[in-house]
C-alpha cells in the first residue's frame, strides 16, 4: 500500500549527480557511492561500477532520505523490489509508488513528464531484456526523450543519457539544452517498440527547471 506522497525539490537530485563521476556499467558487482537504507556497507565504495537498478535506487533513495530524514522509509523489501528480486517484474516502479515517491501513470502512450521512472521489458513470456530508467525531459515537436540511466550501450558506459552521452562527458553533468537535436536520440515510439511491456510512475519532484536552464 502506498504511503502519503512525499515531495522533494529537483535540486535534491541534481546535487547528487557528481557522486556518480567515474562510474561504469557492470552486470555484476555493482556498488553504491554512498550509504542508503537497506544497503550493506560492503556494497558501498569501489569498484566504481553500477547497473540500471542500483543507479536509480541510489539516486532516488538518497535524495528522498536527505529531504525527509526519518519520515522516509526504505527497507529491505523495497530494495528487493527495485532490484527485481521479487515476483513483481515491475518492482522498481511498484516500490517507488509504495514509498510515496511517485504516482503511477496509466497512459503509457502520452509523452511522459519530467522525472518519470520506467520499468520496461522487451518480452514477458519468455522474459527478455528488462531495463530501469528515468525520463528527464521530452520534446513534443520531435517526440524525442531524454533519459537518465546506467547502461553499457547507446552511447553510455555507466550513468548517462541515451544516445547523448555519459554524465562524465558534460560540464556539471548537464546534457545541454539542444539534446533533442541528436539524430539518434530515441523517440517515445521507439521506446514502445523496444519495450512492449512498461510500467511508469511520475516522481514527486517539484521546482523542475534543470534541463530547461541549460545549467
Amino acid at each position: 500500500m502506498a504511503t502519503t506522497p512525499k515531495f522533494i525539490p529537483e535540486s535534491a537530485l541534481i546535487k547528487l549527480l557528481p557522486e556518480f563521476r567515474g562510474y561504469s556499467y557492470a552486470k555484476t558487482g555493482a556498488r553504491y557511492p554512498f550509504k542508503i537504507p537497506a544497503i550493506p556497507d560492503s556494497l558501498v565504495g569501489e569498484p566504481l561500477v553500477n547497473n540500471c537498478c542500483t543507479f536509480v535506487e541510489a539516486l532516488l533513495v538518497k535524495a528522498w532520505k536527505d529531504v525527509h530524514g526519518d519520515d522516509f522509509e526504505w527497507n529491505s523489501q523495497r530494495h528487493k523490489q527495485i532490484m527485481i528480486m521479487s515476483d513483481d517484474l515491475f518492482g522498481p516502479v511498484t516500490a517507488i509508488i509504495e514509498a510515496g515517491m511517485g504516482e503511477e501513470l496509466p497512459d503509457k502512450h502520452t509523452l511522459p513528464p519530467a522525472w518519470t521512472i520506467v520499468q520496461g521489458w522487451e518480452s514477458i513470456d519468455p522474459l527478455k531484456h528488462g531495463h530501469t530508467f528515468l525520463v528527464l525531459d521530452s520534446h513534443p515537436p520531435t517526440q524525442k526523450i531524454l533519459t537518465l540511466e546506467s547502461n553499457f550501450a547507446l552511447g553510455m558506459n555507466g550513468p548517462g543519457f541515451r544516445k547523448v552521452g555519459d554524465l562524465d562527458d558534460f560540464p556539471n553533468q548537464h546534457p545541454g539544452g539542444n539534446w533533442h537535436q541528436g539524430e539518434a536520440v530515441w523517440t517515445w515510439n521507439k521506446f514502445h517498440n523496444s519495450f512492449s511491456h512498461m510500467k511508469l510512475a511520475r516522481l514527486n519532484v517539484e521546482n523542475i527547471s534543470w534541463i530547461a536552464s541549460g545549467a
